[in-house]
């Protein structure tokens, strides 16, 4: 049991390693919304604050601190498999810190081969549905700020988990709807070609 528990964190410190390559590569690309400062006004991944350009300056920070937490994580379990006798059971103290990765980065973007959201990218192909939430006084981001309580979130069922964000303008509202349509009607004609 040992054994498996040992191959299995190795593997999960793998996944998430992976996940944080493919978002420094896809941070290269030029975003397709937001480009402007307005535009990034105009979305929040949390209430209080605005997103920040997807690029690695904005997000140093966050991106360090996701990189040694996945150092960290490393030796933990090397040092437990080969040191220190404990329990598998203990292991998941030691990874309680990624339940709270996505929201280390401060970003929502756009891009031509899908959306960055916070820590994870996700591809367009892995979006199952998207809907707008008006925040009104039931809603669990309402109180924050003017701009949040006339604003919608953006939730997107992806095939894992779920991403979301806050906008608080009609004009990206409407912006982030055309993409979304556009790019899962794309999804459904090259499917339909493919069969």
């Amino acid at each position: 049991m040992k054994v498996f528990m040992t191959v299995f964190f190795f593997l999960l410190i793998g996944f998430y390693a992976f996940k944080f390559l493919q978002l420094l590569v896809k941070m290269k690309q030029k975003p397709v919304l937001p480009l402007t400062n307005e535009e990034l006004q105009d979305i929040r991944k949390n209430p209080q604050t605005p997103v920040e350009f997807p690029s690695f300056s904005n997000h140093k920070t966050g991106l360090i601190i996701y990189d040694l937490l996945l150092v960290y994580l490393s030796v933990m379990v090397w040092m437990g498999v080969f040191y220190w006798d404990i329990e598998w059971a203990l292991y998941l103290c030691i990874f309680l810190p990624l339940i709270h990765t996505n929201n280390l980065l401060n970003l929502f973007a756009v891009l031509d081969d899908g959306l960055l959201c916070g820590t994870r990218f996700v591809h367009w192909k892995n979006i199952k549905s998207f809907q707008f939430i008006p925040i009104d006084q039931n809603h669990k981001f309402y109180g924050y700020g003017k701009e949040v309580n006339g604003g919608y979130e953006l939730k997107i069922q992806t095939k894992f988990l779920p991403v979301s964000c806050i906008v608080t303008s009609d004009s990206m509202k409407e912006k982030l709807t055309v993409i979304m349509e556009d790019r899962s009607t794309q999804i459904e004609r090259d499917l339909n070609h493919t069969i």
